[in-house]
C-alpha cells in the first residue's frame, strides 16, 4: 500500500504498481519504500526503490494473485500484454469494474 504524496499540482493518493515486468525490473518487494515522480499531467510514476538506513528494504517478493480476492474469478495475463485481467468475474457490472484497483475486466 502506497501512502499519499503531494506532487506539483494534484495530490496523488493512489499510484499503482500493476505491471509485473516493471515490478520485477525495479526489484520491488512488499514493504519497500519507493520514490514517486510525476509521470505525465497527473499520472504518478514509481521511479525507483529507496534503499538506505532510514528506509530498509522489504523482504517478501510480490506474487500476482491467480484469482480475484472478491469473487474468486481466474486472473490471467495474455501473451504480449502487461495487464493482468480476471475472467469469469461473478460480481455484477460496475462492482466488477471497481472491486479491485489492480485489474480491469
Amino acid at each position: 500500500m502506497l501512502k499519499p504524496v503531494s506532487m506539483a499540482a494534484p495530490r496523488s493518493a493512489a499510484p499503482t504498481l500493476h505491471n509485473m515486468d516493471f515490478i520485477e525490473r525495479l526489484g520491488v518487494k512488499l514493504g519497500d519504500w519507493v520514490e514517486v515522480e510525476r509521470g505525465g499531467d497527473v499520472i504518478p510514476k514509481v521511479n525507483r526503490v529507496v534503499d538506505d538506513k532510514e528506509h530498509p528494504r522489504g523482504s517478501r517478493t510480490f506474487k500476482m494473485p491467480t484469482s480475484c480476492p472478491e469473487c474468486g474469478g481466474h486472473v490471467v495475463r495474455s501473451e504480449g500484454e502487461a495487464d493482468h485481467r480476471w475472467r469469469q468475474c461473478q460480481l455484477p457490472g460496475q462492482a466488477a469494474r471497481e472491486h479491485s484497483p489492480l485489474w480491469r475486466p
